[in-house]
């Protein structure tokens, strides 16, 4: 895929997305309600790992989109709809079992730019994800024996990672001010 600019992004025809292969055309309505599970429910945010293989150790990063809840109905709606995995947790006492809805690599690139227009929490995030840019000949089963990912490449994805990181942090920011507002 060549890369391109951020406006040639933005211009990127939002209708058409993957799913195992095929493609499908979802109408407005389901690209914003997912837009807005995403923002109120999701995560949007480059895992990164370190892989240890029996010549060397490297770092993987996959980018991916999780939703977490309680109701399957709707984790049931989003792997019918836009393919990924389903993890359920059921913890012990009075918790109620929830569920996780996860796609990665290049269908969660795919997903975040066709939701991309509809987010008004998560938009910087799924930018950054539609920056990565997943290349095939580096993903699984693709890459030649011989070769070794560039390190300009490792560096972009890094960076990536961090500024996904950065977005997602938890707790309030060292250095940020208090501020009362009117009602």
């Amino acid at each position: 895929m060549a890369k391109l600019t951020y406006q040639q992004r933005k211009k990127l025809p939002g209708g058409v997305f993957a799913v195992d292969h095929k493609k499908r055309k979802y109408p407005i309505q389901d690209k914003a309600y997912l837009a807005g599970i995403i923002d109120g429910e999701g995560s949007v945010f480059i895992e990164r790992r370190l892989t240890l293989r029996p010549q060397e150790k490297s770092t993987i990063y996959t980018p991916r989109i999780s939703i977490a809840n309680t109701d399957i109905r709707l984790i049931d709606w989003l792997k019918d709809n836009f393919g990924g995995h389903i993890i359920k947790t059921d913890r012990n006492g009075n918790w109620k079992v929830s569920y996780c809805w996860q796609i990665a690599s290049h269908k969660a690139i795919e997903l975040a730019r066709m939701v991309m227009p509809y987010l008004k929490l998560k938009g910087v995030q799924a930018h950054i994800l539609s920056c990565f840019e997943y290349e095939a000949i580096w993903s699984k089963g693709g890459k030649p024996e011989d070769s070794k990912m560039p390190i300009s490449e490792i560096t972009r994805r890094e960076e990536l990672y961090q500024e996904c990181k950065i977005l997602n942090r938890k707790g309030k920011e060292s250095g940020a001010k208090t501020e009362t507002i009117a009602s």
